[in-house]
């Protein structure tokens, strides 16, 4: 998969854009006067590719520009990723516009609407490189925590800023900033295709073969300790089923084979059917009682207002008997015939009806009626008093009748509960004796825990010796090994002061190493900003050219910024430089070194053409065929500059 850049587009506020197209597959050098813009390139493809921290100029940049935007060639799809300058003086910015298509044309500024952040960047772009599942777990000891390369973490070998092109102690973008170095360590291996593919997934089975190791080894060595003193085990458990009645007795002297027979036999004992008893049948008998206990108080409520009328009633007729016998024995009243005309005493006649006998008349009359009543109800209300006290009676029976279903029931219960006890007794008595034959079978060698113990073992062992194969340091070194001879032959091309001798990348100190007949020489030992320089390039593009023809997961493409500066005598003369071709004469540069240099990043580029592109950001402007093809743009001076100068004017 080939990832190159299409072009580079910024917006200005008023929605103008400037777009700066590059070849692909080629070298790309954009050159000019000092501070046209020529350094932000890599700043503005880092924070689009994913990286949330602005790290663009301050000044123009900020003020004058809306929005940054890159399009990226994969193959043949293209994807636009765009993002907003930060607001205010903020340093950081996730939202991220991004497009995929056949061929993009860049949108206007008010399409550019965040759809995505940068995490999602990251994801789709190392997808689209096609990194495989990887991860690499620090040795046993150290504290750092697993890392899975991405494409953060490629993009190391992708940039090299004008501080990092010539420096003596780094060698790689952000090698300086805090835990870079042990990242790039991490992630180079995977990078390079120096640890299988698989790995990840060989980690995870050997965890899992592990852990079903660990586990049936736990289980067995249970098992083994258990009948570690078979005699002695079986017969302390003939003891035990003795105690409980499972077997007779148990002699002094056993036979083990006799012993497991009579255990095996154990294991047909079956409890002794126990009738379940449910806790809402005692409940609903309760409640029974409960309910005739309501009715006896009703029934009994109404006996005692009957027997109180009764004696009420008893009461009343025997004072009114005894008053009407009084009148009735001096003959004063006649109830029968009594006259409200006729005085009661002199049997007169009366003119005028007097209101006092009258009412009297009529209170005797109704006294005689009532009494008359008392008498005809009297045999009625002692055969209802008769009723309630037989229905209170049987109210009584039932009462105790439910009782004594309840004692019984209790009773039962008592049963019940003394035969579980005994069944709990004997089943703990039988589960011992089956998991000590279970464990007999277990460590017999063709039983099936033995079997699933011995194939875990093998397959641990084997998943460790695949891992083993896979030597990741022997193959780094391997690789390294190779990318060093071309780092060799390209030192003798750009005539490097220690040429004639072999270099390599050595991964450990991140830097390149000359290895002469005396001793060998790292970078920062080498002296003089060319041999710097030179090492930079001899190991990036040797890296590339592995990174290419490995199809490894890693943009390609190499940006360089201001390569050239090491060989000219100054970096006021360098920067004096406005792109000008024949400038270079005049300021006494080395003009056959960068002639050289140059002419190594072409054949390279052609070498692995289409799949490597380089951009490279220049003062420099050499008189050639090949350099002149490869200018993006004419030379940025004269007004001509990253940001259009009409846009500074508004």
């Amino acid at each position: 998969m080939s990832m190159q850049v299409k072009s580079i587009i910024l917006y200005n506020y008023a929605g103008d854009k400037r777009q700066l197209n590059f070849k692909l597959g080629g070298v790309n050098i954009i050159t000019g006067r000092s501070r046209t813009g020529k350094s932000a390139i890599i700043d503005i493809l880092d924070y689009c590719m994913g990286r949330s921290t602005f790290k663009v100029f301050e000044g123009v940049n900020r003020g004058t520009v809306a929005w940054y935007a890159v399009v990226l060639q994969c193959n043949d799809t293209q994807i636009l990723l765009a993002k907003p300058t930060p607001e205010g003086m903020r340093e950081r910015q996730s939202e991220v516009y991004y497009e995929v298509g056949d061929n993009i044309e860049p949108p206007a500024l008010e399409k550019l609407v965040p759809n995505t952040n940068d995490d999602a960047v990251i994801e789709l772009l190392t997808n689209q490189l096609r990194f495989s599942s990887n991860l690499n777990v620090p040795k046993e000891g150290q504290t750092r925590l697993p890392l899975e390369a991405t494409i953060k973490h490629s993009k190391f070998f992708v940039f090299q800023e004008q501080g990092d092109v010539a420096s003596r102690k780094t060698l790689f973008h952000r090698q300086p900033e805090d835990f870079m170095p042990q990242t790039i360590k991490d992630t180079l291996p995977y990078l390079l295709g120096a640890s299988q593919e698989n790995r990840i997934q060989l980690v995870h089975d050997l965890r899992e073969a592990k852990r079903d190791f660990v586990r049936l080894s736990r289980k067995l060595n249970e098992s083994e300790l258990i009948v570690s003193d078979k005699v002695g085990r079986a017969k302390n458990l003939l003891l035990e089923a003795a105690q409980v009645g499972l077997v007779d007795g148990v002699p002094e002297e056993i036979d083990i084979k006799e012993a497991f027979a009579a255990l095996n036999r154990i294991l047909d004992w079956s409890p002794e059917h126990v009738a379940s008893i449910e806790d809402d049948v005692l409940w609903g008998m309760q409640d029974e009682i409960n309910e005739y206990r309501t009715e006896l108080r009703a029934s009994a409520d109404k006996l005692s207002q009957a027997k109180y009328f009764l004696r009420e009633a008893n009461g009343y007729d025997g004072e009114v008997k005894q008053q009407l016998m009084r009148l009735e024995s001096i003959g004063v009243v006649d109830v029968k015939e009594f006259d409200t005309n006729t005085c009661p005493l002199c049997e007169g006649n009366l003119k005028n009806e007097i209101p006092t006998v009258d009412k009297m008349g009529e209170s005797l009359r109704k006294l005689s009626s009532t009494l008359s009543n008392v008498e005809n109800e009297r045999p009625r209300l002692n055969e209802h008093i008769e009723k309630l006290t037989e229905e209170l009676n049987g109210i009584r029976k039932k009462i105790r009748n439910k009782e004594s279903e309840i004692e019984s029931f209790l009773e039962e219960q008592k049963s019940a509960d003394k035969l579980k006890d005994i069944n709990s007794r004997i089943a703990r008595v039988v589960g011992r004796v089956s998991l000590y034959l279970e464990s007999v079978e277990d460590t017999d060698e063709s039983s099936g825990l033995k079997q699933k113990y011995n194939i875990a073992k093998g397959k641990m062992e084997d998943l460790e010796k695949q891992l083993e194969s896979d030597d990741i340091e022997d193959n780094v070194n391997s690789i390294l090994s190779l990318i060093g001879t071309n780092m060799t032959d390209y030192a003798e091309r750009l005539n490097l002061e220690f040429s004639g001798n072999p270099y390599r990348l050595d991964l450990n100190k991140l830097t390149v190493i000359a290895d002469t007949v005396d001793r060998p020489i790292v970078m920062e030992r080498q002296g003089s900003g060319e041999n710097w320089l030179g090492c930079h390039l001899i190991s990036h593009l040797a890296l590339h050219k592995h990174f290419s023809k490995k199809n490894r997961p890693v943009p390609n493409f190499l940006v360089l910024d201001q390569p050239s500066q090491v060989y000219f005598p100054s970096n006021i003369a360098y920067k004096s430089l406005e792109g000008v071709k024949g400038e270079m004469e005049k300021v006494d540069a080395d003009i056959e070194s960068v002639q050289r240099m140059f002419d190594l990043l072409f054949d390279v580029c052609e070498e692995l053409n289409p799949n490597f592109q380089i951009i490279v950001m220049e003062h420099a402007n050499l008189d050639n065929e090949r350099y002149q093809d490869a200018l993006v743009e004419e030379p940025w001076t004269g007004g001509r500059a990253l940001i259009p100068a009409e846009w500074l004017k508004g």
